[in-house]
């Protein structure tokens, strides 16, 4: 679609929405003036009832909670592998971020997404189920597909009586039919319809980033912030005038950048580095990890629609892209990157603006990781350690925002840091400990992160009460297909480099399942059953097995430890010297995957 085109439909759906939003504000105006005197009905859900403060449960320092409301970012295509998030990007401005939010948050260094691909990672973390529960690995399937009496996150507001908005990409979208028009109605307060205006694309035949000429309130997330922005005010109007009640919200706002293509306003472009001074990393970065076996690697360059270049270059895992061109798709990923951080900014400010932001827990992460060309990769789909690890803010008033007079006594200028190993369906069960709410589900397997976040509300340390933190579980499909590999990948026995993202399960051939523990990640990759939905779990199915050494150097913090320059993991799976350590891994592995249904696998299943 040209650009034109794109602006044309942004303005038709900015307006659509606006009278749209007019509309549901007088029909809501007429029935609550019909209900005043009489209490509120369906139509005007009561708060739900606070708890009373509890170990678990953050209050401010008056006693009552202090948590009432929820802002929910979700990023797109974010690395973890900037300097705020224990990094050694430094190049890409995030102001926002990194002195407005950071500050009263807690910062999760080692935090990881389930499956390293935009849909599947979202029906995981917003139903709190991995995928091998969901059975969502591709774009062709959702959660409400497999587990259709599932309560999603925002669901389970909307049943507590939480006003839920969704704005921008959420749910996955580009026309897929599940989960049905970004969850409606399971998911949405009826009073507040969904808004997702369509993608920026830089168009057929150009690289992936671009400056189109139009306002920043025309881009997709100029367009998707405004509109939060404006649904908020208008709920906080809404509640200001008498009889309307104090209902809390729940905004899930879903801001598509940086993901390519990178169009973004010629603004952002400008705020960064010239391209001459832009660091890359060693050569021995940026080719595949020596032993590095053939499936794990995919470059999402060589298929469309994302192309990071002209089709005619195709990337190499051992001979690292012309540093030129580098140079310019990494400052045009920081440009989207410092975009997309201005529109965090304009969130902050409407909170601030509305008096908003001292009962409004605020999270923040990426759907998964992103390579910038380690590894010899660019883009994401795979289970290793960039494409897993996600950026994750956690700010909760009462509980890692503490008071003015603390503030000052303990001077208190950064973001609480966490090395904890946690988990994206771990956000799940902490948001609703935060509000005070039960889960839907007591068999979901993420955890509360509070008690992690002690360490701000009460002065202790993350390692208190903080057990079963210890492994983050991943995973990821893969299909061959020497046709649709990329030139010059296949004869060298990358088959696997395909995209796997647009087919149905029965066309996935192997799965990858991979653990992230102090010290190590192990991944072991199986034949897939199509018929039975299941991994062939035992030798003969066995199609390779990796065992990196990760974060070895005990005393040195995990910030410290991932800023190391020239810090290249070799895959020492099946090395006698660490037996040990795979036999262990290995059967964590097992004994997590094969406990999910409905295709658990049985013990006899695994040869011995």
């Amino acid at each position: 679609m040209t650009l034109n085109r794109a602006h044309f439909v942004h303005n038709v759906c900015i307006k659509f929405f606006t009278a749209l939003q007019l509309f549901t504000f007088l029909k809501l105006t007429i029935y609550t003036l019909t209900l005043f005197g009489h209490g509120f009905g369906i139509g005007v859900a009561a708060a739900p009832a606070t708890t009373s403060c509890n170990p678990t449960s953050p209050c401010a320092e008056n006693g009552s909670l202090a948590v009432k409301n929820i802002l929910y970012i979700i990023i797109d295509d974010l690395t973890a592998d900037l300097s705020l998030f224990g990094g050694k990007i430094d190049q890409a401005p995030i102001p926002n971020l990194q002195h407005r939010l950071a500050p009263r948050a807690v910062n999760f260094l080692r935090a990881y997404a389930q499956q390293s691909v935009c849909g599947p990672s979202r029906n995981s973390f917003l139903s709190g189920r991995h995928p091998d529960e969901t059975q969502s690995y591709t774009f062709k399937t959702s959660f409400r597909d497999t587990l259709p009496d599932a309560v999603s996150l925002p669901q389970a507001f909307k049943n507590a009586g939480y006003l839920t908005c969704g704005f921008g990409k959420t749910f996955h979208d580009d026309g897929i039919p599940s989960p049905p028009d970004y969850d409606n109605p399971y998911s949405w307060s009826p009073e507040c319809p969904y808004y997702a205006p369509e993608e920026d694309f830089c168009g057929e035949g150009q690289h992936g980033w671009c400056t189109p000429d139009m306002p920043e309130g025309n881009f997709t997330d100029g367009l998707v912030v405004d509109a939060a922005i404006e649904r908020l005010r208008g709920h906080v109007h809404a509640q200001s005038v008498e009889g309307r009640g104090d209902r809390p919200f729940f905004f899930a706002v879903g801001i598509r950048k940086p993901h390519l293509d990178w169009a973004v306003p010629k603004a952002y472009f400008d705020a960064q580095v010239s391209l001459r001074d832009v660091r890359l990393p060693s050569d021995s970065v940026r080719v595949a990890p020596p032993g590095m076996p053939a499936v794990a690697y995919y470059n999402c360059s060589t298929e469309p629609p994302w192309k990071l270049a002209m089709p005619e270059i195709v990337l190499s895992p051992h001979e690292p892209l012309q540093d030129e061109l580098e140079r310019e798709l990494r400052r045009a990923y920081y440009a989207a990157v410092t975009w997309m951080d201005a529109n965090v900014g304009k969130l902050l400010d409407a909170l601030t603006e509305l008096g908003l932001d001292e009962n409004t827990a605020i999270v923040f992460h990426s759907d998964h990781g992103f390579h910038l060309s380690e590894e010899g990769m660019w883009c994401k789909q795979n289970t290793r350690e960039i494409g897993t690890r996600v950026p994750l803010l956690v700010s909760a008033p009462g509980l890692t925002v503490p008071s003015e007079a603390r503030r000052e006594k303990e001077q208190r200028e950064t973001a609480g840091l966490s090395e904890a190993i946690v988990q994206l369906v771990d956000i799940y069960p902490t948001l609703l400990d935060l509000a005070g709410l039960t889960l839907p589900d007591p068999n979901m397997r993420g955890r509360s992160l509070i008690p992690l976040m002690r360490r701000w509300g009460s002065g202790g340390n993350e390692t208190e009460n903080a057990t079963g933190f210890g492994a983050a579980f991943s995973q990821y499909p893969r299909c061959a297909s020497t046709s649709l590999a990329p030139s010059g990948l296949a004869s060298q026995g990358y088959r696997w480099n395909r995209q796997c993202a647009w087919l149905e399960n029965d066309k996935i051939d192997v799965m990858g399942y991979s653990v992230r523990v102090e010290g190590w990640r192990y991944t072991e990759w199986y034949t897939w059953e199509a018929r039975r939905a299941r991994p062939r779990w035992n030798a003969a199915g066995l199609v390779a097995v990796e065992l990196y050494a990760m974060d070895m150097s005990r005393g040195k913090g995990v910030m410290e430890e991932m800023k190391m320059e020239d810090k290249v993991a070799r895959n020492v799976a099946n090395d006698v010297r660490y037996r040990q350590e795979q036999e262990h891994l290995s059967k964590l592995l097992y004994d997590h995957f094969s406990s999910f249904q409905p295709f658990a696998m049985s013990a006899d299943a695994v040869d011995t």
